[in-house]
């Protein structure tokens, strides 16, 4: 999980913060299919 969050703020710096933040806040609320 941690490494999906630190890859999330790697897009954040690359300038695709919107589908890193989706992604992270999908891990972070257990969205199904998180696994």
């Amino acid at each position: 999980m941690h490494r999906v969050i630190a890859d999330a703020w790697a897009d954040v710096r690359r300038g695709t913060a919107p589908a890193a933040l989706a992604t992270a806040e999908a891990w972070a609320f257990g969205e199904p299919g998180a696994s």
